[in-house]
């Protein structure tokens, strides 16, 4: 185990920029406390999943040490990382962009629909 001030500065030395939308939501839920219940209900995914992405999370930020990746490491790294690479995750937070709204349909990453105005601009 490091001791807390070579754990901070470890901390500061790993960045990891370009986190995912979903990945900022995990991160900033571990920050704040969120069960993997919560965090599950609030973002319309399964228990599974959700450790699943805290897994996926903490293999890519923490791949370089030697330290076991779990949800007190990722609230760590969030809370040194606030003003780096989880800007992103925290201003979702203050934003109230954490968890979708109530019976909000998830987006899927399919392809957009042609509008029609589009197809009788095509048909000219």
């Amino acid at each position: 185990m490091y001791p807390p001030h070579e754990m901070v500065e470890l901390m500061r030395k790993l960045c990891v920029p370009g986190l995912t939308n979903r990945q900022n939501q995990i991160l900033v839920a571990c920050a704040l406390g969120y069960t993997a219940d919560e965090m599950a209900k609030g973002l319309q995914l399964s228990r599974p999943t959700i450790f699943r992405h805290i897994e996926l999370l903490g293999s890519r930020i923490f791949a370089s040490t030697d330290l076991n990746p779990n949800r007190n490491l990722l609230a760590t790294w969030a809370f040194v990382q606030r003003d780096c690479c989880a800007t992103k995750a925290w201003r979702m937070a203050e934003q109230n962009e954490l968890f979708p709204a109530p019976n909000t349909p998830r987006t899927t990453s399919g392809p957009r629909p042609i509008r029609s105005h589009a197809v009788h601009s095509m048909a000219r």
